[in-house]
């Protein structure tokens, strides 16, 4: 009888995992979102890729938000089923130079915006293949730990400007949420070997 009910559990185990690794994502996505909102209050409506500092990748950007107390975590910037995540080992105040480190961030960031661009304009999602647009991702490895990687059935998360965050579905037409003008400049994630 033990048994029986043991292989009943397992299918559904299977079934629920991929699903709560996506709310995972997705409140992490929430929460850098909300924390980009809170720096932009305190910065004139600008987002850290703004800072004079110029940051040039997602990490760089993200680290600010390490260096103004507005996350003492690093993990959020990481993602179930991704390579590309935080230990949590930030460094020391003020300048926190180990926060957000090369293979501790997961998504990337289009630059340029500020909290009164469009609200559906989308800011923070899973990392692509590239920065080259359009935006590609890897769906023949979904929910694989690849750079690029889709969740099964060619998802992704995707985090807008007023701070709603949703899985999309990815077609083979450009997808409208990230149908991204000539030009944008998107910041990547930084890797090391």
């Amino acid at each position: 009888m033990g048994l029986f009910a043991l292989s009943l559990i397992v299918p559904t185990y299977n079934a629920i995992s991929p699903r709560s690794d996506q709310v995972r994502a997705t409140s992490n996505c929430r929460q850098i979102i909300s924390a980009l909102k809170l720096y932009a209050g305190d910065h004139g409506g600008a987002y850290p890729d703004s800072d004079p500092s110029q940051p040039e990748t997602a990490n760089d950007a993200f680290r600010l938000l390490v260096q103004q107390d507005l996350i003492q975590d690093e993990r959020i910037f990481g993602c179930p089923i991704s390579p590309f995540n935080g230990d949590n080992n930030i460094g020391t105040a003020p300048d926190y130079t180990e926060a957000v480190a090369p293979n501790e961030n997961h998504w990337m960031l289009v630059a340029g915006l500020n909290e009164k661009s469009d609200p559906g304009a989308p800011i923070v999602f899973e990392n692509a293949l590239s920065t080259t647009l359009p935006l590609t991702w890897d769906t023949a490895n979904a929910g694989k730990p690849v750079r690029g990687r889709t969740w099964r059935g060619g998802k992704i998360v995707v985090g807008l400007n007023d701070n709603s965050v949703s899985v999309i579905k990815l077609s083979k037409k450009p997808t409208p949420v990230l149908n991204l003008p000539p030009g944008t400049r998107i910041l990547d994630i930084e890797t090391a070997p």
